[in-house]
Formats: C-alpha cells, structure tokens, sequence
C-alpha cells in the first residue's frame, strides 16, 4: 500500500513541475509567475524581446498567451489613399481583478496620491489584414454589448472580432496614471 501511495505522489509531482506550455508553442515564453507579478517585466520579455515569434500570425496566437484575463482596446485611424478608417492595432492589458477592486475601495485622495501603472501590449495590424473601423464599431461593438453580462465579459467578447488580424508589430507601454503633481 505504501509503495502504491509513494508511486501516486511521485507522478502527481512530476506532473504539477511541468513547466508551463502556452497554446501557442512559443518556446521562448515564460508565465507570469516567474517576473513574480512584474506585468511590465513579463509583457517585456514574452511579447517585445521575443515580437518574432507573434509578427505575421493573427491576433488570437499572442491574445490566447496573455495570462489574467486580458482585456482590449482597439485603436483606429484613417487612411487617405484608400478613405477608409481601420483598425490600426490594439492595447492589450491585464489587471488582476483583486487589485483592481482594493485599488477602487481606497479613499479618493489616497487613489490621487498611489502610484498606479498602466502596462500595456501594443499591437499593430497588417494594413491588409485588419477590420474596417466602421465595421467594428457599428456591428462588433453593439452586438457583443447587447451580449455581454458586464464589462469584463464584453471586453473578452470585443477581443473576438480582432482575432483573424495579422500582427505587423508590437510595442509596450509604462504609463504613470497619477496627476502629475504626485509623480517623483
């Protein structure tokens, strides 16, 4: 019996030690847990040190990658040659929601005074491979609002109508999100 029950905690922990493997494959990537919660560090390493990786696949390999459940905000502009506004890229971010709701039920002035950072993954699209922003807004936006539970659940949901665009470059972002008068 006794050897049964050594042989049972031997391969549960040799299966709870394998290293973390994203949908993806990239072999370079590395999960949060290892920057020890440092988003920028971990933004930096898996998707700015290693952009080859995402550059040319579509939007879902490097969205499916982030982890704690990652949020959108596409970003459009207008291009003249063709009169037409497109998606240009995305800001991905993510904030664990127990941050988010201890940084929400600090008083006012203390919320004024914190320092809060927002890090951000940019992505930019392929001109060629990328949604019409009229599209996006008119028909992407309102359907998966009238979908949607709450605000989390339609961020998700907007995610999926930039999944088939084709990442042409990625960026990070460091924002200070104080006023400026507290900032050091």
């Amino acid at each position: 019996m006794k050897r049964v029950i050594f042989i049972l905690m031997f391969a549960l922990a040799l299966f709870s030690c394998k290293s973390y493997k994203p949908a993806s494959g990239n072999p370079y990537y590395k999960p949060l847990k290892e920057f020890k919660g440092d988003t920028l560090a971990y933004f930096n390493y898996n998707f700015k040190e290693h952009k080859d990786f995402y550059i040319g696949k579509k939007f879902f390999v490097l969205f499916n990658d982030v982890e704690n459940n990652p949020k959108v905000t596409p970003a459009s502009y207008y291009i003249k040659e063709i009169k037409r506004k497109i998606i240009s890229g995305t800001y991905v971010y993510t904030e664990p929601e127990k941050y988010r709701r201890a940084f929400s039920a600090l008083p006012l002035e203390e919320r004024v005074k914190k320092a809060r950072y927002y890090d951000d993954i940019y992505v930019y699209f392929d001109e060629d491979n990328t949604i019409d922003a009229e599209e996006y807004y008119n028909v992407c936006w309102k359907e998966k609002r009238a979908e949607s539970k709450d605000d989390d659940d339609f961020s998700s949901k907007l995610a999926d109508c930039i999944f088939d665009c084709v990442i042409k470059d990625i960026g990070i972002s460091h924002t200070d999100m104080r006023p400026v008068q507290y900032r050091h």
